[in-house]
């Protein structure tokens, strides 16, 4: 669905994510990736692919 680079960056910013507000790290993606719930998940795949930033840690919307 989406290039090899904008799928790694979803990845990536789905378990960091996870970390920052769990401080521990999910041992799967899918495991993150339901964790975090439809609007974190739905605005680190929009940021992803219009290659905006991530959010800071002080920005993120609580689980």
């Amino acid at each position: 669905m989406y290039d090899q680079s904008t799928a790694w960056v979803i990845v990536a910013n789905v378990m960091i994510t996870y970390h920052n507000i769990y401080t521990g790290f999910a041992e799967t993606f899918e495991q993150a990736w339901n964790a975090l719930g439809y609007e974190i998940t739905t605005d680190i795949v929009y940021r992803a692919v219009n290659n905006l930033p991530a959010r800071g840690k002080k920005e993120e919307v609580k689980a």
